[in-house]
């Protein structure tokens, strides 16, 4: 892992100093795409595969918080809070289960940059889950707005948060795998 990261840097760097020769704004703009790729590819999540919690005791809930593979911010891993009580780091395609039998559920996410140090403000939803029920948190990041000067990459991003209910299952949780919780 430490090897595609050092890869990565170095390609980035190689480009960086090749389009700072060049002047060129195309040339900028394919260093960026390449380095968030390479750093991306570094940082997703890596245990096992999105599966169903197969028992539920009575009383409960689950909630599965993930994030779906992306580009944007996929170095950056947000700390995830539930009920104020740090639950980890949720990576770029990674998901984890919240069983819960409590009535409301208040999920907070701030953002702690690794490699590309972007700021996406803090979000905090809070759930009223019913027993027995599922539910599903979609995080993404989004762009607001771009703007580039040579190397240098100025971006506005926030968080959009998705719940859906049992019934609405979406079809990317499929493709994510369990991160590492603080339990």
């Amino acid at each position: 892992m430490q090897y595609k990261r050092l890869l990565s840097i170095l390609v980035s760097s190689l480009l960086l100093s090749s389009c700072s020769a060049t002047r060129d704004m195309s040339c900028s703009a394919n260093w960026l795409l390449m380095g968030a790729l390479g750093n991306v590819n570094c940082n997703q999540a890596e245990g096992a595969s999105f599966a169903k919690v197969e028992q539920v005791p009575e009383g409960y809930s689950v909630i599965y918080v993930y994030r779906p593979y992306s580009v944007v911010n996929g170095s950056a891993d947000p700390d995830i809070y539930v009920n104020g009580k740090l639950y980890g780091e949720l990576k770029n395609r990674g998901y984890f289960p919240v069983l819960t039998n409590e009535s409301a559920v208040t999920i907070r996410i701030d953002k702690e940059g690794t490699f590309n140090q972007w700021d996406v403000p803090a979000k905090t939803i809070t759930l009223y889950p019913k027993p027995g029920k599922t539910y599903y948190l979609r995080l993404e990041v989004v762009v607001l707005s771009l703007s580039v000067t040579g190397p240098i990459v100025n971006g506005e991003k926030d968080l959009k948060l998705s719940v859906y209910d049992e019934n609405e299952a979406p079809i990317d949780i499929g493709d994510t795998r369990l991160v590492k919780m603080n339990l």
